[in-house]
């Protein structure tokens, strides 16, 4: 079974009270969850809870704690991603990969070769934000990947991020192996759309001194080349 987030302040003694109404109806109605049963649980200080179900009404679950311990499932290392937007399909299942390997928050981006028009992307960050919620759950992290509204390579502020590299399908001599990361190293990671990055963008990121990485001689997908390009610089940064 999936984990479920609850906060804190709902545990008394062994005991957690579920009365939010939202997750109650998922729950009840959708896994139609029974006395007995166990449900796993983790709250906002990483905590993860095995607990048996006591009793479940139409307007609460009573759970009784009987493991608890520190969760591992999240990354060390606050790996951000900027990724140009893509079709709908491609996007929803880039939003969930990056969620399951431990990304902690997704900037859409609009780019100079987004295939997708703005109209298509307007008000979208909320439904991104509950996929990104529901890989959570199935895959059993220990936080939430944060989904920022839809934005441009001008409108950040790079200075916030300790490395900054590039998803580049262009040849270069940089790998990840090259780059000196340290254990705390805030990273910055941008992927740009199917049709590749525009000659101006590119200037801009050899201007802002960004490291330029290609991660295959393969022509990947967008969503590909993100899980795959990330799941590299995780082992990396963990080796």
């Amino acid at each position: 079974m999936p984990h479920f987030f609850i906060n804190s302040n709902l545990i008394e003694k062994n005991i957690i009270k579920i009365t939010d109404l939202e997750l109650l109806n998922h729950l009840v109605k959708s896994l139609r969850v029974k006395e007995g049963e166990k449900l796993k649980l983790f709250d906002e200080n990483k905590m993860h809870y095995v607990t048996r179900i006591n009793m479940v009404t139409k307007s609460e679950i009573m759970a009784e704690i009987i493991n608890k311990e520190p969760s591992k499932r999240f990354l060390n290392n606050e790996i951000y991603l900027a990724s140009s937007i893509i079709k709908q399909d491609g996007f929803h299942e880039l939003i969930s990969g990056v969620t399951q390997i431990g990304i902690k928050g997704l900037y859409p981006l609009y780019t100079d070769n987004t295939a997708v028009s703005k109209s298509q992307i307007e008000n979208k960050t909320l439904k991104w934000q509950k996929i990104s919620d529901e890989s959570v759950k199935q895959c059993e992290r220990a936080d939430f990947m944060t989904v920022f509204p839809t934005s441009k390579l001008n409108d950040f502020d790079f200075s916030k991020f300790d490395k900054v590299v590039v998803f580049s399908e262009r040849e270069d001599k940089t790998t990840l192996k090259d780059i000196e990361f340290n254990k705390r190293d805030k990273i910055l990671v941008i992927v740009g759309p199917e049709g590749g990055f525009s000659d101006k963008e590119f200037e801009f990121f050899a201007k802002k001194n960004f490291y330029q990485v290609k991660i295959s001689n393969l022509i990947l997908k967008a969503q590909t080349a993100c899980v795959s390009g990330l799941s590299n610089l995780i082992y990396e940064l963990n080796k």
